[in-house]
């Protein structure tokens, strides 16, 4: 999956966060989590591959803790802005 694609798709899965369609979004999510995997494994620059990591780290967190707003928030303000 090319960036532009994989950020529209991310985009997506945060409205449905925003929306409180979490069933619907963690199903599109799980399914991004190999693209966003194989993207980082291929960033380059170890400082940008770090930050993408920890962003990632982050947003497990907020998976845990079942606050879709928080995932929501990550991936859109944190994880697109490095993508």
């Amino acid at each position: 999956m090319n960036k532009e694609l994989l950020r529209e798709e991310l985009e997506h899965v945060t409205e449905l966060f925003y929306q409180q369609k979490s069933k619907e979004g963690y199903e599109k999510l799980q399914v991004l989590l190999a693209d966003i995997s194989l993207y980082v494994s291929n960033v380059q620059d170890e400082e940008q591959q770090q930050e993408l990591l920890e962003t990632l780290t982050e947003a497990l967190n907020a998976m845990e803790e079942k606050d879709t707003t928080l995932l929501a928030d990550i991936l859109k303000y944190e994880l697109l802005e490095k993508l």
